[in-house]
């Protein structure tokens, strides 16, 4: 006889999702860059699955198409393919994030990418992030430093970190604060797309039923609440986003907004440590804030990778990659090619080329300026609240690891 308490027992109860997404992404394996280094002059366009063949992931994106797989190494390969929309498409995303978080602009090519992007637009318009930053972002930074100043250490990833970029799209999205943890845990389970779609899929269906609810709530409103903008903005061919459409947007932006921008806080607090003196020249110029942050974009870009399906023959560098092709283009290898960067590894701030840590072209990342105004906001106040902010000696100095996504697991700190 079955027992009724194993049946109605729900199977994400003994799941840690954010452990199985770090093991997925491969947290554990050996860092990547030195294999880029090894392949990226003779193999810009490297042909095959890196992810799978030479960095140890069990799966990835390229392994869902059946035509032969490439991985771009070069920054000029790499600009070229994630600016070319017409020879290739982010169709390539519909047997993975298409699957779990509904149709998008992350799957979509033009028209309907342009259409789509331009409406939601609107909703991260400068006025309501410059809010977003008064009302929230600054008293939320401040609040977390007044529960562990007197303390004089702590931890830039258990303290602040994981916790403060998903409040911040909790609080944009009007989402009930109790639900946050809750509602946190779902969007990192649903980027297990590859290795556990079955519990992707079931995040997926509990993150919209809690979403469907919330937008129908705003719809009819006509105040300047994100949700209410995006709810209320017409397309140019004068259509409304359909509940559907905005729960699958509201699926990517829980997902990537929050678990992106920690690891770009957590990285960029690791290289300064690694440099007391550049750290100090921060604090006592904080013009220098948005050169660290573009040049922790560029060294560990908050997504490593993108993806394409080339749908029509094009030369890349000299390789022919035919149509049919699935492409992973290697941020992270573009923004430490030596044929671009002078000294690629090290952390040099004030460089003159521009980074690819965002993508380019028109699937640019739309959230790159959000991310950009919390991390400003949390070196700002760690710097005005913590004087002689310092690594933790008596602690083994923060690594970043990862392959997919790279990040420290911890950043330990010490302050007067």
């Amino acid at each position: 006889m079955t027992d009724t308490k194993d049946v109605d027992r729900d199977p994400l109860e003994d799941l840690d999702l954010i452990a199985e997404f770090e093991k997925d992404m491969g947290a554990h394996l050996a860092d990547p860059h030195a294999v880029y280094d090894e392949l990226r002059k003779d193999h810009p366009v490297y042909a095959g699955d890196l992810l799978t063949e030479r960095l140890g992931l069990a799966s990835s994106t390229l392994k869902l198409w059946e035509g032969r797989p490439y991985t771009i190494l070069g920054y000029e390969a790499a600009e070229q393919v994630v600016r070319d929309a017409e020879h290739f498409s982010n169709s390539v995303y519909d047997r993975t994030v298409g699957r779990t978080h509904g149709r998008t602009i992350l799957t979509m090519d033009d028209p309907d990418h342009r259409d789509h992007r331009k409406a939601i637009q609107k909703a991260f318009n400068r006025k309501a992030m410059d809010r977003w930053r008064t009302d929230f972002m600054i008293p939320e930074v401040h609040r977390v430093i007044d529960g562990i100043i007197d303390r004089g250490r702590g931890d830039v990833m258990a303290d602040f970190a994981l916790h403060f970029p998903v409040s911040v799209i909790h609080h944009i999205l009007g989402l009930p604060p109790e639900r946050l943890q809750e509602m946190h845990n779902l969007a990192v389970g649903l980027l297990l797309y590859r290795t556990r779609s079955d519990i992707a899929q079931l995040c997926s269906q509990k993150l919209g039923e809690m979403m469907i609810e919330h937008v129908d709530a705003h719809r009819s409103s006509g105040g300047g609440e994100f949700i209410s903008i995006l709810a209320n903005t017409r397309m140019e061919n004068g259509a409304l986003f359909t509940c559907e459409e905005m729960v699958s947007f509201l699926r990517i932006l829980l997902a990537a907004g929050g678990e992106t921008t920690t690891r770009a806080i957590g990285s960029m607090f690791t290289y300064l440590l690694r440099q007391p003196e550049l750290l100090g020249q921060v604090r006592e110029d904080r013009e220098l804030v948005q050169p660290v942050i573009e040049e922790t974009l560029r060294l560990e870009p908050p997504t490593q990778y993108v993806y394409r399906y080339c749908v029509k023959d094009i030369d890349v560098c000299g390789t022919r990659i035919p149509a049919g092709s699935p492409v992973a283009v290697s941020l992270a290898a573009a923004n430490r090619d030596p044929e671009v960067f002078d000294d690629p590894a090290a952390f040099r701030i004030g460089r003159k080329v521009q980074h690819l840590g965002f993508g380019h072209g028109v699937h640019m990342c739309l959230g790159m300026h959000l991310a950009r105004m919390e991390a400003a906001t949390t070196l700002t106040a760690f710097l005005d609240r913590m004087p002689r902010l310092r690594r933790d000696e008596r602690l083994p100095d923060p690594v970043i690891r990862g392959v997919a996504f790279r990040s420290p697991a911890t950043v330990p700190i010490r302050w007067d």
